[in-house]
């Protein structure tokens, strides 16, 4: 059986956008030190808005909870910060 290479050209002409972002990933600052699905979301003590995404769910769960935000792991293409 032969099988078939597929492109990246192809899958943008499959995919949607929020669907090509979710195979192909993004970047953090972070993602070296904890690689991983999962990201977060909160707030520094000046109200300015901070998170990550593709970390590790320890970290996520950490920052959140630091940042008093929230964490998602399988739910993150769906969120509004990492989606």
């Amino acid at each position: 059986m032969k099988k078939k290479m597929i492109s990246l050209k192809s899958l943008r002409e499959t995919l949607s956008a929020n669907e090509l972002k979710n195979i192909l990933g993004g970047s953090t600052t972070h993602s070296d030190l904890f690689p991983g699905t999962c990201g977060w979301r909160g707030e520094s003590a000046d109200g300015v808005p901070v998170g990550e995404c593709n970390v590790s769910k320890g970290h996520a769960i950490e920052m959140s909870s630091l940042f008093e935000g929230w964490w998602c792991c399988d739910s993150c293409s769906s969120t509004g910060y990492c989606g």
